[in-house]
């Protein structure tokens, strides 16, 4: 017997969870399937037993969702019960030598922070570096109603908008992060926390097309930095109290096992042993891979099609991460102004580091100095942690 809907979406992460309450309250019937036994994907906050606190397992910044406007957007912070730990600290990149720079929402504090540490210029080079990255963000915030724009279409935005700066941009995100960096700043220190925000789409930022990444941190001024209350799963807690207001229904543990296709489309979903009929669409927030190879047969696919997506693959540079969350006895000195503590910490040392790490990856080797990513949860909020104790969010 089949379950009806107007829409099966596959994967119940923060992606799917999002495009289900557009479309519910679009007033679709929306049906949301996840396999794991709770929603989410990688934004996953666990309680440990016995009172002995609570681990950020996966994501941990979740301005995206607020600067995007897709919290606005559905009301997750009026409506939804979604609320937000905002700090004018967005950034600190303690260095190995002692000294750590700091990022504030404020861009002249910023840059007067930077000038006690890296000097006058190289703190002025940083004021420039922002300013442009910022207008030039402004441009890719312009192209995000709608699907992606061509090449040109793009170059023609930017031209419209930054005019002779316009192809300074195309050229950027065709370039490696680390060409905008070395140009822009004599430091490495300060190089560091760019390339190492860029390396965030796990690929090295000397590789070409990377660019845009080294723009992401330097056009962040002007916002607080945000992280949810009680954990990640407050973002994810909103969006599924978004889609079942609005009549929509989520499905844990249905991990679908095949999408059903008639005439060319999508018609239904089965998923642990139950077969959910789409009346309009079936949507998937699973990856390409697993859904066009794994989940549909393949004679019922354009032989282009089959052919592009098992040309996917993860290539030598494109890397894993390691994960550890734990809780400490105690919170360790940062070496930063009251309240860096506070704040999401990038530790790439240098530039160069960072170039050399990702070096030794695509040699299949691993870095001597890796670039880590640290949090302490437990400095915004109590519960996350027992008694004189902290916890530990460490990435690489």
């Amino acid at each position: 017997m089949s379950q009806h809907a107007d829409i099966v979406l596959i994967g119940g992460g923060h992606n799917g969870l999002a495009c289900g309450a557009y479309l519910a309250r679009a007033g679709l019937k929306v049906t949301v399937l996840e396999a794991s036994a709770t929603p989410g994907g990688c934004i996953y906050t666990e309680d440990l037993p016995d009172g002995k606190g609570r681990l950020e397992l996966g994501a941990y910044e979740h301005g995206g969702i607020r600067g995007s406007g897709v919290a606005a957007d559905l009301e997750l912070e009026t409506k939804y019960g979604l609320r937000f730990h905002e700090r004018d600290e967005i950034l600190f990149s303690p260095c190995d030598d002692g000294t750590g720079l700091c990022f504030w929402n404020s861009l002249d504090k910023t840059v007067e922070g930077l000038a006690e540490t890296l000097g006058r210029e190289e703190a002025e080079r940083y004021r420039a570096f922002s300013k442009w990255s910022t207008a030039a963000m402004g441009v890719l915030f312009q192209a995000e109603e709608g699907p992606p724009p061509t090449l040109r279409a793009l170059a023609a935005l930017a031209d419209a908008t930054l005019g002779a700066e316009g192809q300074r941009l195309i050229q950027a995100l065709l370039a490696p992060a680390t060409a905008l960096t070395e140009a822009a700043f004599t430091d490495d220190r300060l190089r560091g926390p760019l390339d190492h925000w860029a390396a965030h789409s796990q690929q090295p930022p000397q590789a070409p097309g990377t660019g845009a990444g080294a723009l992401f941190l330097a056009a962040s001024h002007g916002s607080p930095a945000v992280r949810p209350v009680g954990g990640s799963r407050g973002t994810v807690d909103a969006l599924v109290r978004c889609l079942e207001e609005n009549g929509g229904t989520l499905i844990c543990s249905a991990a679908a096992e095949k999408v059903e296709i008639s005439n060319g489309r999508a018609t239904a979903v089965i998923a642990a042993g139950e077969r959910y009929e789409a009346g309009r669409a079936v949507i998937s927030a699973i990856d390409a891979r697993r859904l066009f190879l794994g989940l549909i047969e393949r004679d019922s696919l354009p032989a282009s099609l089959v052919s592009e997506v098992e040309r996917i693959h993860f290539s030598q540079h494109n890397v894993s991460e390691l994960k550890v969350d734990a809780v400490i006895d105690q919170v360790p000195h940062v070496n930063g102004p009251d309240g860096m503590e506070r704040t999401f910490m990038l530790s790439p040392n240098t530039g160069s580091d960072i170039i050399r790490a990702f070096s030794s990856l695509g040699l299949g080797e691993l870095p001597e100095r890796p670039p880590v990513m640290i949090a302490f949860p437990s400095t915004l909020e109590p519960g996350w942690a027992p008694e004189g104790k902290g916890v530990v969010w460490l990435s690489t």
